[in-house]
């Protein structure tokens, strides 16, 4: 019964990711860390996210903006770093989880709020140095928790016009960034059996989900699946800062 709901939330996951170019570590996050480790359910997020990512590029890796997106890995290397060390040492306790649970709900304000934000901040998601510094938040609570999607999201909706780049080089920094943390952990030995079994039997429920996502994305309304999400993502929230 356990694997069965994950796999479920897997598959919402991925369905998120596919309408919406990110949402998988937001939805799936509160349901794994139910069952499993913060640092497994990190893990095997962060690897799924790969391959969803890169049935995504499979058709739009013309789209990249790799010139524009250097600063950003730049930021986010440092990131996942600092998020390696958090993960490693503190990844088993229960004081991570409710972290995580925090910072499920600070996303959920900051997706919110994000109209607001964006309108405020607009001139500045040109420069370097912000780039770098939302590279490194996103590289830290990507690599910490597995929900760094909605930070790169909004950086990368400011600086490309066309949904094209911005979806096909937010799946690139997605691959990138995960590479680099699940060879950071491999190295250290954080690679379990249950990160195995979940990544290789979760292929199939994200790959369903983002392929189904991405053939609704253009005929149903994005901002109520999102809104549906955040819901769930807050409810789990609770639940891991209670429990």
């Amino acid at each position: 019964m356990e694997a069965w709901i994950i796999w479920g939330g897997l598959l919402i996951g991925g369905f998120l990711q596919g309408s919406a170019g990110f949402g998988v570590g937001l939805f799936a996050a509160g349901i794994l860390t139910a069952f499993l480790s913060v640092k497994d359910s990190t893990l095997i997020i962060l690897a799924l996210t790969i391959v969803m990512s890169s049935y995504v590029l499979l058709t739009s890796w013309r789209y990249i903006r790799w010139n524009m997106m250097v600063w950003v890995l730049c930021g986010t290397a440092v990131g996942r770093v600092a998020a390696y060390y958090f993960i490693h040492y503190r990844g088993e306790t229960a004081a991570a989880k409710q972290w995580l649970g925090y910072m499920l709900i600070a996303v959920v304000v900051y997706l919110s709020i994000r109209p607001k934000i964006e309108n405020k901040f607009q001139r500045f998601m040109k420069w370097n140095g912000t780039a770098v510094g939302i590279g490194a938040v996103g590289g830290f609570v990507g690599g910490a928790f597995a929900i760094g999607g909605p930070i790169y999201a909004l950086y990368f909706i400011h600086l490309f016009q066309e949904k094209k780049d911005y979806n096909a080089t937010l799946q690139a920094v997605f691959i990138l960034s995960n590479l680099f943390t699940l060879g950071l952990h491999g190295w250290s030995g954080d690679i379990s059996q249950l990160f195995w079994f979940y990544t290789m039997t979760g292929v199939v429920p994200v790959l369903v989900g983002v392929i189904l996502g991405s053939l609704l994305f253009n005929r149903m309304s994005r901002a109520a699946i999102q809104k549906w999400a955040y819901l769930i993502v807050a409810l789990s929230a609770i639940r891991l800062i209670v429990g």
